[in-house]
């Protein structure tokens, strides 16, 4: 859909619903949007929410609700539950966080700060997640280990759990739209003042109900050795 700024830094719909390619094109003309690299459900969702596009993250959350059917099932044995699952299970998670109308109305600097905080730490399994009852997660993190008895002959080793993958992958797509965004709002605002303009977004934020803290660092699957069961820092 059609949009622009106001005076606030918030996006507002000015128009009808416009094709994938405008919209493309669109953000393609934003410093460092990051074009012509991977894309995947996630780092769509977090190009749509810079810039306020509902329809682009509604079709990113139905990409990644489709990509869940290639992952274990809930139902299924997960023992055969992999690094891809983690990721998968994990996009669609933060995707139906950035889902909220509220959200799309705050200003530029408070759509970062909780884009940082649910979409810059390694894709984990949390609470709430039907890999929770994997076998190898309720070893690790429950120190339950007859948990794996019922895994007979299967690898689990812990390095096929971690979602390892180059720079030009899934996780470098969700670190280059993060990283992009960031390095431009900072460009825009100014180095010297931007930390502080992203602390009182948190803060603004926090008075809506919604934690995210700042500073938070971004962090990539390729330092992840295991499943961690820490649920991102915002709503």
């Amino acid at each position: 859909m059609l949009a622009a700024t106001d005076p606030k830094g918030a996006i507002v719909n000015t128009g009808h619903a416009m094709g994938h390619a405008t919209r493309l094109a669109l953000l393609c003309l934003l410093p460092l949007a990051g074009c012509g690299r991977p894309a995947t459900p996630l780092s769509d969702a977090i190009d749509a929410f810079r810039t306020g596009d509902r329809a682009a993250l509604r079709a990113a959350r139905t990409e990644a609700d489709e990509a869940l059917r290639s992952a274990v099932q809930p139902n299924a044995d997960l023992c055969a539950m992999t690094g891809e699952d983690i990721r998968k299970y994990s996009e669609a998670a933060r995707i139906r966080k950035f889902d909220d109308p509220v959200l799309l109305r705050l200003p530029e600097a408070d759509r970062l700060a909780y884009a940082i905080n649910v979409a810059g730490p390694a894709p984990r399994i949390t609470a709430d997640s039907p890999l929770r009852r994997a076998p190898l997660v309720r070893a690790i993190e429950d120190h339950d280990p007859d948990a794996l008895r019922k895994c007979r002959g299967a690898r689990l080793k812990l390095e096929s759990l971690a979602v390892f993958e180059t720079e030009d992958g899934a996780e470098g797509a969700r670190m280059t739209a993060l990283k992009g965004w960031m390095a431009d709002l900072r460009r825009r605002i100014g180095a010297a003042q931007f930390d502080a303009r992203m602390k009182d977004a948190a803060a603004r934020l926090a008075d809506r109900n919604f934690t995210a803290r700042w500073p938070v660092q971004t962090e990539s699957s390729s330092r992840q050795r295991r499943p961690v069961m820490r649920e991102a820092g915002a709503r």
